[in-house]
């Protein structure tokens, strides 16, 4: 922008100008501090780095003092109403308003992005975020915005791509009634579809602490916050792309981290998974990024369950949902002949518990509304009756063998009074042959194996089937005891040799 245009939209936009001035006096005044910072003998502006340091601040900011970079390309409708002018004015407006809302250290950059034939939600689905991917070392996101004229309103259609994990968010739609109130609508259309980035700090079970990308730098607009509590984090994890052998960032489904405390540059988070391993462990480099923000844009999404064998759809499958808050379940009804069920639109994290019959096969959570849901694979009730009934099986054999024991050690002690030394031999031979605890350990362990094989390496066992393998571990921890036949043993022998009992 050239300084006679800058000077033309102060003289009409005094609040902006305000803000401008403001800048540049911060700017000069930043300017000073560090060059005397620097001019300052004996005196370093940056701390030497401790020996071994694999990351020199002198040269790299940590992502808490890291601004964000973002690009916003507007599209209008191919409309009469849409001329060159208005767009330019659209564009302009958009541009100062962003400047006085943001931080001073964001930078945004506004274009036009060319009219749009087709309706505002085709060409936002037409993104394809792979060709934006060398755009990366520029900005951290691009937020795509549609313009259109209906009968008696403006409507735009926006959709944020964030580049470093290369995610398209779900469309947020809004309106408003004239053409000047289109820059404030977009700039608050794009902060509630703004997903922010962050890192992990410390891990203690399910409580996470994480550090917020630019969470050390205000906005000048009070009323806007980065993150707030009740936000919600997915975290990521790099893989190997079997296809073109690339390191990639993928998801972790069914792992969120939501926010319950926000102090400064860090945030508090509580863990809520239905997979092993969701959370990466803290990152080493302070300028690296592990989760992003998920936000919804309050519409419904799909739930689509098939079979974990066979992948075929699970249909009638009923779904209950709950929120972290809420206690009570909430019927949402059954999957369809394709294995799929709507999921009601929510602004907070939803538990979904899938339930055949009165068995639960797996409890989910998701945040309607955030794009598509990833497919539920679930173990079947087949592969839950086979664990749960070996379980029990289990559970038999413990009882049938304390049951066995008990009588043959009644016995015993019944022959040895009756000195009826032959056939209380045989009742000794009897107690010697039965199972070894560690008969019972390994199918302990055999069960445990199997039942982790069914669920999958990344999710936990199903909670019905390790309520009973933990109720079959303590059967065998508190009935199998060796020393109870030994001490049997050990007293007949002692009776049978003229020796006092326990002797």
């Amino acid at each position: 922008m050239s300084l006679t245009e800058l000077s033309r939209t102060l003289t009409r936009r005094p609040r902006a100008a305000v803000v401008v001035l403001t800048t540049l006096l911060l700017l000069a005044v930043s300017a000073v501090t560090v060059a005397l910072a620097q001019s300052a003998p004996g005196d370093s502006a940056v701390a030497a780095e401790p020996d071994g340091a694999e990351y020199s601040s002198e040269y790299l900011l940590p992502i808490e003092q890291t601004p964000y970079s973002i690009s916003f390309r507007i599209a209008f409708q191919d409309d009469p109403f849409c001329t060159d002018r208005f767009r330019a004015d659209v564009l302009e407006h958009l541009e100062s308003t962003l400047w006085a809302t943001m931080s001073i250290q964001w930078r945004c950059s506004v274009q036009a992005a060319g009219s749009a034939e087709v309706s505002g939600t085709a060409w936002l689905d037409a993104i394809r975020p792979a060709d934006y991917a060398d755009l990366l070392e520029e900005y951290d996101k691009i937020v795509f915005c549609y313009v259109w004229r209906d009968i008696d309103r403006w409507r735009v259609e926006l959709r944020e791509l964030d580049l470093t994990f290369l995610q398209l968010g779900p469309v947020f739609r809004t309106a408003c009634r004239t053409a000047g109130q289109l820059p404030r609508v977009i700039t608050e259309a794009a902060f509630q579809a703004f997903t922010p980035l962050a890192a992990v700090d410390q891990v203690k079970g399910r409580r996470v602490v994480i550090r917020l990308k630019a969470g050390r730098l205000k906005l000048f607009d009070g009323r806007m916050r980065l993150v707030q509590p009740g936000a919600v984090f997915r975290p990521f994890r790099v893989r190997v792309n079997p296809d073109t052998g690339q390191e990639e960032a993928v998801p972790v489904h069914w792992a969120y981290l939501v926010v319950t405390e926000v102090s400064g540059a860090r945030a508090v988070c509580q863990l809520v998974t239905a997979v092993r391993g969701a959370v990466p462990p803290p990152a080493q480099d302070p300028t690296m990024v592990q989760l992003l923000g998920v936000k919804s844009n309050g519409e419904p999404s799909v739930l689509t369950v098939v079979d974990r064998e066979t992948e075929q759809p699970v249909v009638a499958l009923e779904v209950e949902s709950r929120t972290l808050a809420d206690r009570s379940r909430h019927p949402l009804g059954t999957t369809d002949f394709d294995g799929r069920i709507v999921i009601p639109p929510s602004n907070s994290l939803q538990l979904l518990y899938l339930r055949q019959g009165k068995r639960f096969l797996a409890i989910l959570p998701v945040l309607p509304g955030s794009g598509t849901l990833p497919v539920a694979r679930v173990p079947t009730f087949e592969e839950r009756l086979e664990l749960e009934g070996r379980a029990a099986a289990l559970q038999e054999q413990v009882v049938d063998y304390v049951v066995e024991r008990t009588v043959l050690i009644n016995t015993l002690k019944t022959l040895v009074e009756e000195q009826k030394w032959d056939k209380a031999e045989e009742v000794a031979r009897q107690l010697r042959a039965l199972p070894p605890k560690e008969y019972f350990t390994e199918q302990l362990e055999q069960l445990k194996s199997l039942a982790q094989q069914l669920a999958g390496e990344d999710r936990p066992v199903p909670v019905s089937v390790k309520r009973m393998i933990d109720e079959t571990e303590k059967l065998i921890e508190r009935y199998v005891d060796p020393a109870v036949i030994e001490e049997a043993i050990d007293d007949y022998r002692s009776l049978r040799e003229g020796r006092p009992a326990g002797a």
